[in-house]
C-alpha cells in the first residue's frame, strides 16, 4: 500500500513523473465509470490542435511525423512501425477516484498524468493539451461539458496554479518518482487492482479466474518496464534488481501466487468507428509469497509497477494496481 510510511524516501527511481490534476467543473458531467477512453479522446484532440502544423488528416501520411511532438506522445507506434505491437504511449492516465459519475457545476473532481522519459521535456505542452481538453468540454457531439483547470502538483510541488502560479518550471525541476524504502523482512507482497487489468494469453484477453496464469501477468510487467525504458529513456538504464531476464525467470518460479480476481467489463467509446467498444479484464488481488530475498529483489520492479500499469489498454488507465507491503513478524 502507498502509505506515509513507504514514501519517506528521497532517492529517485527511473525518469518517471506524476502530475495531479485539479478540475472546477462548469457544466454538469456524467462520468463513465471507467473514464480513461473519455479523457484520453479530448487530451489527442487538443494536443493535435496545438501541435499539427499541416492539417493532414493521415498522420502517417505526413512528412513531419517524425518530428512531431503530437506524434511521439499520442500516435507513438508511428515511430516504430516495423514492430507496432511494442510500441508504447509515454503517458499513462490515473482515473479520477471518485464513485459517483454525475459531477455537478462548480464541483471540483481530480486525475492524474504520468510521463515517461523524453515526455517529461513535453510537460507544459501536455498540461496545456489538458487545460484546453477541459476548457473544449468532455464527451461528444452536443454534449460536452466544459471545466477548468485549476492547479497542477507534481510530488509536494505545484506546478501550475490558475491564480498564482503559471507554468514556471524547468523539465529538469519536476520531481521524479522515488524508490520503495528498505523496510526489513519481507513475508508477501499483494498487487490490489484498483483498475481491471487486461491480459493476452494465446491470442485471448483472461477473463475468467481459471484463464489467467499468473505468472504471466509478472512476465508482462517485466517485458512492459524494459520497452517504456529503451523506448522512451533510452540512455539511462532503469534499476529493477536483475540484470537478466533468465534471473527473473527463476524468481518468480519460487513465487507462491494467491489470485482473487473476479470479470469486469469496461465499456469506452471509439470516435474513430464512432461506436462503443466493450472490453474485458480482471480485477481483485494477487499475493505473492516468497522468501524475503526473493520479494526484495522483486520489488523495485513491482513498485514501478505502480506507475506504468500493467496488461494492455494501460494508457487509459487499466491495469493499475496498489502495492501491500508485509513484513515478517
Amino acid at each position: 500500500m502507498l502509505d506515509k510510511t513507504l514514501t519517506k524516501s528521497r532517492d529517485t527511481m527511473p525518469n518517471i513523473a506524476v502530475f495531479n490534476l485539479t478540475v472546477r467543473q462548469i457544466d454538469a458531467l456524467k462520468l463513465p465509470k471507467h473514464s480513461g477512453s473519455m479523457l484520453r479522446g479530448a487530451f489527442g484532440h487538443a494536443l493535435r490542435e496545438l501541435c499539427c502544423i499541416t492539417n493532414l488528416a493521415d498522420c502517417s501520411q505526413c512528412p513531419l511525423n517524425q518530428a512531431c511532438r503530437y506524434t511521439y506522445i499520442f500516435e507513438t507506434q508511428l515511430l516504430n512501425i516495423a514492430n507496432r505491437q511494442k510500441a508504447s504511449n509515454p503517458y499513462i492516465i490515473i482515473p479520477p477516484k471518485i464513485h459517483q459519475t454525475n459531477i455537478k457545476p462548480t464541483q471540483i473532481w481530480r486525475f492524474g498524468v504520468v510521463l515517461l522519459g523524453e515526455a517529461i521535456k513535453d510537460y507544459v505542452l501536455i498540461l496545456k493539451a489538458w487545460e484546453q481538453a477541459l476548457r473544449t468540454g468532455l464527451g461528444s457531439g452536443k454534449e460536452r461539458a466544459c471545466g477548468e483547470l485549476t492547479k497542477v502538483s507534481n510530488q509536494t510541488q505545484t506546478v501550475f496554479d490558475k491564480k498564482t502560479n503559471p507554468f514556471n518550471l524547468a523539465d529538469w525541476q519536476i520531481k521524479r518518482i522515488i524508490k520503495p524504502p528498505s523496510i526489513g523482512k519481507l513475508s508477501k507482497i499483494t498487487l490490489h487492482f484498483l483498475t481491471p487489468f487486461r491480459l493476452q494469453q494465446e491470442g485471448k484477453i483472461a477473463f475468467h479466474k481459471n484463464q489467467l496464469v499468473p505468472k504471466n501477468l509478472l512476465i508482462n510487467l517485466y517485458n512492459r518496464i524494459q520497452q517504456c525504458n529503451q523506448q522512451h529513456d533510452l540512455g539511462k538504464k532503469w534499476q529493477t534488481s536483475y540484470g537478466l531476464f533468465s534471473e527473473f525467470l527463476a524468481d518468480i518460479e519460487q513465487l507462491t501466487m494467491c489470485v482473487e480476481v473476479e470479470p469486469e467489463k469496461v465499456i469506452r467509446r471509439s470516435s474513430r468507428q464512432n461506436q462503443k467498444i466493450q472490453l474485458f479484464g480482471l480485477s481483485g488481488d494477487i499475493q505473492l509469497i516468497a522468501s524475503s530475498e526473493i520479494l526484495e529483489r522483486l520489488l523495485p520492479l513491482l513498485w514501478i509497477g505502480q506507475y506504468l500499469h500493467v496488461g494492455k489498454s494501460t494508457t487509459l488507465g487499466l491495469g493499475q494496481y496498489q502495492l501491500q507491503i508485509f513484513q515478517s513478524s
